[in-house]
């Protein structure tokens, strides 16, 4: 690390690069030193960094001249644009690419960035700045693997890490990229419907998230399947079953599946337009 200023470095300060930032600083072993190419320099993304006593720059390029691990977190549709301003860079050795661009492929990344030998693609979401983040990482073949276990022991500290080959790649962007945002969805209809029926929004709202979170976590630590446990709860003629009824009628289980079949659709089109 002794060739590079700094250990971290973000191109691309919204929410998916602070998310990770704030997971580095917060849950890490170590203290990265760590800079953040924000070329807007917007008052609210200025005072998250801060917060985290980050320093910035306006200059992209600069992210790749004095960082070791570079992480990509821009919008897909901002790639050409921005990879074409910070590609002539020359070669140096040791440096690690880390992209968390829904949709760009290694094979996109290695003819965009050629003076970067080690590059690895991942998939994630914010809430890795609670530790609690879902990452698949691919890493390209020619990365050695102490490479991709430094970076996976890193992305340990902000979630339950994974590595898949990158055909699954759309597949984990629709279920865990965008499915967290499906997640909120339902707890937001859980807590409507909580409310509905009588209680206070509060109340209801809290209620409703502790409920979501206390399922995942019965289906993580008993290993069981998830229809296994709503059979737990669901006795004969009871309030559980007419719940469900209802849930299937409404279409619930066929909604929640064709959300994540067009989200990982979505990232498949975007893979093209990266391009």
């Amino acid at each position: 690390m002794s060739n590079f200023e700094y250990d971290i470095g973000f191109i691309g300060a919204g929410n998916m690069g602070f998310a990770l930032a704030e997971g580095f600083v917060q849950n890490a072993s170590t203290s990265p030193k760590i800079l953040a190419a924000d070329p807007w320099r917007l008052e609210e993304k200025q005072k998250k960094w801060e917060s985290l006593e980050i320093v910035r720059t306006k200059e992209n390029s600069e992210v790749l001249e004095k960082c070791r691990l570079v992480i990509l977190s821009i919008k897909p549709q901002l790639f050409k644009a921005v990879a074409g301003k910070i590609t002539n860079q020359e070669k140096t050795q040791g440096q690690i690419l880390v992209s968390v661009v829904a949709g760009l492929s290694l094979e996109t990344m290695k003819q965009t960035f050629p003076q970067i030998k080690n590059q690895i693609r991942i998939m994630t979401n914010t809430a890795c700045l609670i530790k609690a983040g879902v990452i698949a990482i691919t890493p390209a073949d020619d990365v050695p693997a102490t490479l991709v276990t430094e970076v996976k022991e890193l992305l340990d500290s902000c979630g339950v890490t994974e590595i898949v080959p990158e055909r699954c790649m759309d597949a984990v962007t629709g279920m865990s990229g965008s499915g967290i945002a499906f997640v909120y969805q339902f707890i937001e209809a859980l807590a409507d419907g909580g409310v509905n029926a009588g209680l206070p929004r509060n109340v209801a709202a809290k209620f409703a998230a502790q409920t979501v979170m206390a399922g995942a976590q019965m289906v993580m630590e008993t290993g069981r399947h998830p229809g296994s446990l709503k059979d737990d709860v669901t006795s004969p003629a009871g309030t559980t079953i007419a719940g469900i009824r209802a849930a299937e009628r409404g279409g619930l289980r066929s909604a929640v599946i064709e959300a994540v079949t067009a989200a990982a659709a979505r990232s498949e089109e975007l893979s093209k337009l990266s391009k």
